[in-house]
């Protein structure tokens, strides 16, 4: 079968945008959404949510139930456009013809509208006549569709920072850390360049990080998760900015970041064992602890080896000074969620508190 739709074709810079009105019914059975998952990176889209359809359900039946903005839809494959009248240099009415070959329609943006009107046709077929807006784009590459999407959604700030990072991610795999640097600032590119290091750390089952990651297509933490994304890799951050050789060696960070990992795991053997109780491998762990990553790394080559029983040496004795400095014993407990029980450094999860943290490691390495 064919789709076909009147259209208005807009020039945009370098794109057609074909503007039209779509059936509900003829989307319906000609679209698809690429989401992103642990088993599918080469989608862009968030999980759907349940309770969003459900607002929108709502929304058709018992509200105003207008969708006044257009949906966001792509055509990997060829149309055909026959022009039907000139406007001006850059719109034109024309008749768009879709072939069978070149559907389904790839939802942008606009999946929980679309994804809610086939629930809305479910109890009442008249939906299925529900003329949608849908600007049509005819992107080539997956990496332009993720593009558009990252731009309407991350600006907005609707779209999960955890997924976000993902696209920054493929950004910087299409088009080169400097120009995303360029386009989303140091911080957020160096974050989503150490994708590629917690994608390694929790793929070894001998990092302490194994299968311990929550990642983006996961609403909620699956057992045994302990620290979602973006923390993690936000916190790596602070290793690129300062090592910069180690931004274009990724499966080197990720050697030497499980090495120092496997040493805090023998320092600290029962923080590991019970993760949730702890706050080693939570925010303020992770974040202070890749603070002195540098410093201990460069320990570490002062002494003629960068392994893990030499960021161990290095790592207890930062922590034994680092003690003297407190007034408290960083032992297993010092990392415990409790109140009574941990110190509360290491509890809070403020950036200032983090920082002071980190310091006191710092200061202690170069006594």
């Amino acid at each position: 079968m064919t789709l076909s739709l009147d259209a208005i074709k807009i020039r945009q810079k370098d794109h057609d945008i074909y503007v039209s009105a779509v059936r509900a019914s003829d989307l319906l059975n000609n679209y698809r959404v690429g989401w992103w998952s642990r088993n599918d990176q080469s989608g862009y889209q968030r999980p759907l949510r349940q309770s969003r359809l459900r607002e929108i359900q709502s929304y058709l039946t018992k509200d105003i139930g207008t969708f006044p903005t257009s949906v966001l839809a792509n055509v990997r494959g060829k149309i055909n456009v026959k022009p039907i009248k000139r406007i001006d240099a850059k719109r034109e009415l024309c008749e768009v013809t879709i072939p069978d070959s070149s559907l389904p329609l790839w939802i942008i943006d606009g999946q929980h509208r679309v994804e809610g009107l086939k629930a809305a046709i479910e109890n009442d077929s008249g939906f299925g006549d529900f003329p949608i807006i849908v600007s049509l784009f005819t992107l080539n590459d997956t990496y332009d569709e993720m593009l558009q999407f990252h731009i309407v959604n991350s600006r907005a700030k609707s779209v999960p920072t955890d997924l976000a990072q993902r696209h920054i991610f493929r950004m910087a795999s299409k088009i080169g850390l400097a120009e995303v640097m360029a386009r989303e600032g140091e911080r957020d590119a160096l974050g989503a360049a150490a994708i590629a290091v917690v994608d390694r750390l929790m793929k070894d089952e001998n990092s302490p990080w194994y299968e311990r990651i929550q990642l983006p297509d996961e609403p909620r933490k699956q057992p045994g998760e302990v620290i979602r994304q973006r923390p993690l890799s936000d916190s790596i951050h602070y290793i690129l900015k300062e090592k910069h050789v180690l931004q274009r060696d990724p499966d080197k960070l990720a050697k030497l970041l499980g090495d120092y990992w496997t040493a805090l795991k023998e320092i600290f053997p029962i923080a590991f064992e019970n993760p949730e109780e702890y706050t080693i491998q939570k925010t303020t762990g992770a974040y202070s602890l890749h603070m002195v990553f540098s410093e201990v790394y460069d320990k570490c080559e002062e002494a003629g080896a960068i392994n893990k029983d030499k960021m161990k040496l290095v790592l207890k004795e930062m922590f034994k000074k680092t003690s003297e400095r407190l007034g408290a014993e960083i032992n297993d407990q010092f990392w415990s969620k409790t109140i009574d029980e941990g110190h509360h450094l290491a509890q809070s999860t403020s950036q200032k508190m983090i920082k002071a943290l980190a310091q006191y490691f710092r200061e202690a390495l170069w006594e």
